[in-house]
């Protein structure tokens, strides 16, 4: 490695670094070998994003609802390239087929009957209800973490963390993740990916979470899976306190604190259009 110091009315110099020491030198691939498949995924569907590529709905399609959220967004966005008329017919069609494969599953759950068309406009409902939910929770909702940092000389071990925050008109936070009515991943594999529990407690909203184990002078993102915070336009321009508690095996209090939450302002002071807009969240 070299480097040159130098400047105004300063004596310049060029030096060279070098390692001499026992230690293998041969060059490194830092990437992670477990998730190469996916990375080249992704790549290939950015690879769309750009220039008009015929075969564009073809290649992202199937990758719509990969368990990663990274590459289905990749996917929607080389999709959404092509013109309308394209990839319309093709999304439309399979919102039939997949509504009418629950609605089969239903019946033969409940046997035919005379109420047949009342649980297909329950069905209906839910479907619309569940569209709803991940439009505001995931789509549109601010996904935020938080860092925990053990300032301690001794390792921590399942460490009980609880934040509360008060519930508002125009503010909430999901209580679970919330899926697309097309997305194939069941309720055990959303469970897994470790969102933080959620509960509506007394006018306030309670969230908690473990952390395993913490080294000394180590950081760590605080959840597994990151809060969804939905933001509407009551709530835009608010700051919230949230309240932290942080506890041992015991569930015996060993520190608190408080979080401030900024949720930002509305776009050119004008009307919100009801889009999560989050600025910063600050230790005070």
């Amino acid at each position: 490695m070299y480097f040159a110091v130098g400047g105004r009315k300063v004596q310049s110099g060029l030096y060279r670094v070098r390692y001499v020491g026992d230690e293998a030198t041969a060059e490194v691939d830092a990437h992670d070998a477990k998730e190469k498949a996916a990375r080249a995924t992704r790549q290939k569907l950015e690879q769309l994003h750009e220039g008009s590529h015929e075969d564009a709905i073809e290649h992202a399609w199937p990758h719509l609802d990969d368990g990663d959220r990274i590459i289905r967004y990749a996917a929607r966005t080389a999709i959404e390239h092509r013109p309308r008329e394209e990839w319309m017919k093709k999304a439309l069609q399979e919102t039939v087929n997949t509504m009418t494969t629950q609605m089969l599953k239903l019946k033969k759950s409940k046997g035919s009957s005379d109420d047949d068309s009342s649980d297909a406009e329950d069905f209906e409902k839910q479907i619309a209800a569940q569209a709803r939910k991940h439009y505001f929770y995931e789509e549109r909702a601010a996904k935020v973490d938080v860092c925990i940092r053990n300032d301690g000389d001794m390792d921590i071990e399942n460490l009980g963390v609880e934040l509360g925050c008060p519930s508002l008109k125009g503010f909430d936070i999901a209580d679970r993740i919330h899926s697309s009515p097309f997305d194939k991943r069941s309720d055990a594999e959303l469970k897994k990916l470790g969102y933080p529990e959620v509960k509506n407690r007394h006018g306030a909203i309670i969230v908690q979470t473990t952390v395993d184990s913490l080294a000394a002078g180590e950081t760590s993102a605080l959840f597994r899976t990151p809060l969804r915070l939905a933001v509407g336009p009551d709530a835009l321009g608010r700051k919230i306190a949230m309240q932290y508690v942080l506890r041992d095996t015991n569930g015996k209090s060993i520190g608190e604190g408080r979080l401030k939450l900024r949720l930002g302002q509305k776009p050119n002071g004008g009307t919100a259009d009801g889009a999560t807009h989050y600025q910063s969240l600050d230790d005070e």
